[in-house]
């Protein structure tokens, strides 16, 4: 009886009764959405109080314009304004800031994932310095 109960004891060990390393470090996906966007990151302006800015994107001659929200940070401001049609691929966005001239960048939107490519959900951005 005893040699049975060793003999089950070392199959367990030996095919690793415990779960696997990689298993046991599988963390949940968090139940998080993304919402498809320009993120803007304009950099300090000084004398200047910034709370908002017109966004255009264009993609294959079609253009649409959405309006951030700005707030301040400890470098700047950033803003984020919604396009729920942006697509992964290339556009050229152009960013209007009050009284100030357009400045317009070609970029291309990325897939972000809210709790890793492994969870899935990703969602098209775009992240502009200015």
């Amino acid at each position: 009886m005893r040699g049975a109960l060793l003999l089950a004891l070392a199959v367990l060990v030996g095919c690793g009764g415990a779960p696997h390393t990689t298993e046991a470090l599988r963390r949940p996906c968090p139940a998080v959405a993304l919402v498809p966007g320009i993120w803007l990151d304009v950099g300090p302006r000084p004398g200047q109080v910034i709370t908002a800015a017109t966004v255009t994107a264009c993609r294959d001659g079609v253009c649409r314009t959405e309006q951030a929200s700005l707030a301040p940070q400890d470098t700047g401001w950033a803003g984020f304004a919604a396009f729920d049609d942006l697509r992964v691929g290339p556009y050229e966005v152009t960013v209007v800031l009050p009284g100030g001239t357009p400045t317009t960048q070609n970029t291309a939107a990325w897939l972000e994932f809210p709790g890793g490519p492994e969870c899935g959900g990703g969602v098209p951005r775009v992240t502009l310095q200015l």
